[in-house]
């Protein structure tokens, strides 16, 4: 019956815990500033979760989550962004709406006067550049040439399509 069962006890002490949000075991700078590889894995976190449902207060977690803080964390913050869209096509036009507000989001470190999101355009526009001049058959060439199993090569070569159709979408997306 059900009346027999107990909750489920929960150890605080041996249950896992994401490090990010711990505060402990953070790799701290100079200045005491969370490194990049820290301010990324957060950023992920934050995309992981994020949903059509979700996407205000997700978003803005997103963009104060510590991405502006430097070029290098916003480039690294793009990569995610496009990686996220080639991988999940059918948020194409969610991932393009955050691309819209981080654009329209100012960030003190980066952008130089009036003209917000002008530097976060320009990482975009050569992230999406770069990603639609590469060669698919290179690609699938780098992908699979330590591989024999047939199987395994056209598993490979049919996931690089799927992103490269998902990058065309999310470029639609963002035009």
């Amino acid at each position: 019956p059900l009346e027999d069962c107990k909750p489920l006890e929960v150890n605080e002490e041996t249950r896992w815990k994401a490090k990010v949000f711990d505060g402990k075991d953070n790799k701290a700078d100079d200045e005491g500033e969370e490194s990049k590889e820290d301010i990324l894995r957060r950023a992920m976190l934050i995309l992981n979760k994020l949903s059509l449902t979700k996407f205000d207060k997700l978003s803005d977690d997103f963009i104060n989550c510590g991405i502006g803080r430097d070029i290098d964390c916003l480039t690294g913050a793009v990569g995610l962004i496009v990686k996220k869209a080639q991988e999940e096509q059918h948020f194409s036009s969610m991932y393009a709406g955050l691309c819209l507000k981080l654009s329209n989001t100012p960030m003190e470190g980066i952008d130089d006067g009036t003209k917000k999101g002008k530097k976060f355009k320009k990482i975009l526009l050569e992230r999406c550049q770069k990603e639609f001049e590469t060669d698919a058959a290179t690609k699938v060439k780098e992908a699979t040439k330590d591989i024999t199993d047939e199987e395994e090569i056209e598993y490979h070569t049919n996931l690089i399509k799927k992103h490269y159709l998902g990058h065309m979408r999310f470029i639609g997306e963002l035009y």
